[in-house]
């Protein structure tokens, strides 16, 4: 069993949850190597799921292909977060990125992530609406391409794991995110980890207001069940509100060595969250959960809801591209 899970509650993992209402489409996952990744797909399957988003950790899209067939969508990730400002290469991101924007297109890229967070140090000194990245969210946007966000961290967080000090308030990493709305209305953006903001329903409900091109995902099982399960009743009214801009997604990382239980409690615990009435504990252990959690407190959502939620969004977002009038991309 591994080590995140508490022994007792996981046992649910041996009772099936039957199907879900339509295939769950899985648009935020990150794959490893063949064989890890061959347990993510098991248990993917086992919930549910047969479509997902891959955020790959390593070069083996050709391989995931050929081994998965078209389970996974690939997606471009331009790890422009792993260096300083002043050290990245401007011309080199211009020409993997911006000047070969078509050949990525025909290679069946529909799907950008960008993440401007803090990680383990102090940030790099870059927000997403530098104008440097603008012009590859402008050719996202003309081609009707999504952009993914990891803007910001949990509220527990700060501090604690970043010090204010060094990394400025988190939201100060909110706002580069809105800033990106304003600048670029057409733009699709989904902001990963309900928004990196579970905690404020109200000033997600803004931004949706606001923006049109606005969505959102459940992944980051652990924070977006904990944050949820404090606000039940705000949070299903919530998602029936704006059914049609929320997007399942796990954000499983694919390892080496993983118990299979790692990827089965993320898809569990999840679909207890949005499927059922149940108020329990989550088995998934969570060191910033209040005394007595970490609670589940599930939303029961309506069946259209989940239809929703689960894949109609993802299909949505995902599998149609204007450009210039032409033709949707077909849907791999």
């Amino acid at each position: 069993m591994h080590e995140s899970l508490d022994p007792t509650l996981a046992a649910a993992l041996d009772e099936p949850l039957g199907p879900p209402p339509v295939p769950l489409f899985d648009i935020h996952m990150h794959s490893g190597t063949l064989e890890a990744t061959a347990d993510y797909v098991k248990a993917a399957r086992l919930y549910g799921v047969d479509r997902a988003c891959n955020l790959p950790l390593g070069g083996l899209s050709e391989a995931m292909a050929d081994r998965f067939g078209d389970f996974f969508l690939p997606c471009a990730w331009p790890r422009i977060d792993r260096d300083p400002a002043n050290a990245i290469d401007w011309d080199h991101f211009h020409s993997t990125w911006i000047d070969a924007f078509q050949r990525l297109l025909d290679a069946g890229i529909r799907y950008f992530k960008f993440k401007l967070a803090p990680s383990d140090g102090p940030p790099n000194g870059l927000w997403l609406d530098d104008a440097r990245i603008a012009p590859l969210l402008d050719r996202c946007a003309a081609e009707g391409i999504l952009v993914q966000v990891h803007a910001a961290q949990p509220d527990c967080w700060w501090p604690g794991h970043y010090d204010p000090a060094v990394c400025g308030p988190k939201q100060a990493y909110l706002d580069q995110l809105e800033r990106v709305l304003a600048n670029h209305p057409t733009l699709k953006v989904l902001s990963v980890h309900m928004g990196s903001n579970p905690e404020h329903l109200d000033y997600l409900a803004r931004l949706m207001d606001t923006y049109p091109g606005y969505h959102i995902d459940t992944s980051a099982t652990k924070w977006v069940v904990r944050e949820l399960s404090a606000r039940p009743e705000a949070a299903r009214a919530f998602f029936l509100r704006y059914s049609d801009r929320i997007c399942f997604g796990s954000d499983l990382v694919v390892r080496d060595g993983l118990d299979f239980t790692y990827y089965t409690s993320r898809f569990h615990v999840q679909r207890m969250m949005w499927e059922t009435d149940a108020r329990t504990v989550s088995m998934i252990r969570d060191p910033d959960a209040p005394p007595g959690g970490p609670h589940l407190r599930g939303l029961a959502l309506p069946g259209d809801v989940l239809a929703r939620l689960y894949r109609a969004n993802a299909e949505r977002l995902l599998g149609e591209r204007q450009a210039g009038g032409a033709a949707a991309v077909p849907r791999a």
